[in-house]
């Protein structure tokens, strides 16, 4: 896994504020190439909590890795707008 210090920090925020309570950690920082404590401390630190959008534990492996892949998109999608406004 990579270092949160390779990771741009304003990436890493603007996929906090959209993502973080409408898919878990895990999959967040997965797709990040950070670690979930990282993303839970980030939001923290942006006042963002897990509120009215409460994130179900996946148990079944086929839905985990459907689930990585829409969070991957979403974040590929985040990048592809923080580089137009660039």
């Amino acid at each position: 896994m990579r270092r949160s210090y390779k990771v741009d920090p304003r990436i890493t925020k603007a996929v906090v504020e959209r993502l973080y309570g409408r898919y878990p950690s895990w999959a967040i920082a997965q797709a990040l190439g950070l670690k979930p404590q990282t993303i839970t401390v980030h939001a923290h630190k942006l006042g963002i909590g897990i509120g009215k959008g409460k994130c179900k534990v996946v148990k079944d492996e086929t839905l985990r890795k459907l689930l990585l892949e829409v969070v991957k998109r979403e974040v590929e999608k985040i990048k592809r707008e923080l580089n137009l406004d660039s």
